[in-house]
């Protein structure tokens, strides 16, 4: 395509540049050959503004589209933190103590989904509506991805917890 505008365009300039010298006779200007050379000059100058405006729509596209991921990644760090926090405040406030009162010492399936819709509803709340906007235009199941989050964070909450007496130990 862009191969056969610049053949057009290539092809109007030298038409353009035989009607300038085929219109000089005896150094008078003949009116039809000065009409044609302006009407070609005019067909290139238009074939040149659609063309710079193709290519900046195209940058113009190109850097709202980088932006738009910087954006989401900005938002994915942000909801991270947030589901980490919210986590780690659900753990010393609900859960201990829920663990505390079961005879067992773990949770039971209600009040697993119970902590999930608390965490989904802190989480969203915390989170400024932009942000749940952006991920939701860009077709991300957000509930899937704060609980897939919250696993996350709940599973490196586990595997950094070091026992009371190593503390003790190591000191």
């Amino acid at each position: 395509m862009k191969k056969r505008i610049a053949a057009v365009i290539m092809i109007l300039s030298i038409a353009a540049a035989l009607g300038g010298c085929a219109a000089m006779e005896d150094e008078t200007v003949n009116a039809i050959a000065m009409e044609a050379i302006s009407s070609v000059l005019s067909v290139v100058a238009q074939l040149a503004v659609a063309g710079l405006s193709v290519g900046l729509t195209w940058c113009v596209t190109r850097i709202a589209k980088t932006e738009k991921f910087k954006s989401i990644s900005e938002v994915l760090t942000q909801l991270s933190t947030t589901v980490e926090d919210t986590v780690g405040e659900l753990q010393q406030t609900v859960v201990d103590g829920l663990k505390a009162a079961a005879s067992d010492g773990k949770l039971t399936p209600e009040e697993v989904s119970a902590l999930n819709a608390k965490l989904l509803d802190l989480v969203k709340a915390k989170m400024a509506q932009p942000a749940i906007d952006l991920l939701s235009a860009a077709q991300i199941d957000i509930n899937a991805l704060i609980i897939g989050m919250a696993e996350s964070a709940i599973k490196k909450m586990k595997s950094s917890a070091v026992p009371v007496g190593e503390l003790i130990v190591s000191e």
